[in-house]
């Protein structure tokens, strides 16, 4: 945990001095925490709040590799998103940036982004929405990404009757 706060820490001064990197720094952010608490906590911090986790079918903790195929569509359409960011930043003066609202700077690099970028943006949506009618329309409420990672969310209960005494609970850490 100490490791993920001096990493966000870096971040903040980073931003401080080099506030146009403000989006990619929080997208590699929420990246990295969804694999890594998936990985290591068995689950967000929004799982672990309201008593649930990400586990295998047979009660078994995932490991780091079932973490990123579990983020691996949602890292892949960041990816490209980052990117098309980056390049579009790259082509706005300094000077015009920090000139500009906030809403002012999205504006511009929506202009900035190449005429592709629309079916990117439709895809995400398509992947957003086909993972919540997946995730209603099947008994065991699994997401699409589970089905690639070989995950289920369970009650954490549940996971910690399935664990015995040699594999303790890192929550304890």
């Amino acid at each position: 945990m100490t490791e993920l706060l001096l990493r966000f820490l870096v971040i903040i001064r980073a931003h401080l001095r080099y506030p146009r990197l403000n989006s990619l720094e929080i997208s590699m952010i929420d990246l990295n925490s969804y694999v890594y608490f998936n990985a290591r906590f068995w689950g967000t911090l929004g799982k672990l709040a309201v008593g649930i986790c990400v586990s295998k079918p047979d009660g078994t903790p995932i490991s780091w590799l079932e973490s990123w195929k579990r983020s691996s569509v949602d890292i892949i359409f960041a990816l490209i998103a980052l990117t098309v960011e980056i390049s579009a930043l790259l082509q706005i003066p300094t000077e015009t940036f920090s000139s500009l609202t906030w809403i002012n700077r999205v504006e511009l690099q929506q202009t900035l982004s190449p005429d592709w970028f629309f079916w990117i943006n439709l895809l995400m949506q398509i992947w957003v929405w086909s993972e919540l009618i997946v995730l209603l329309f099947n008994k065991r409420k699994r997401a699409i990404h589970d089905y690639i990672a070989g995950t289920v969310v369970i009650k954490r209960q549940f996971f910690q009757n399935s664990q015995s005494s040699s594999n303790p609970d890192p929550m304890r850490d």
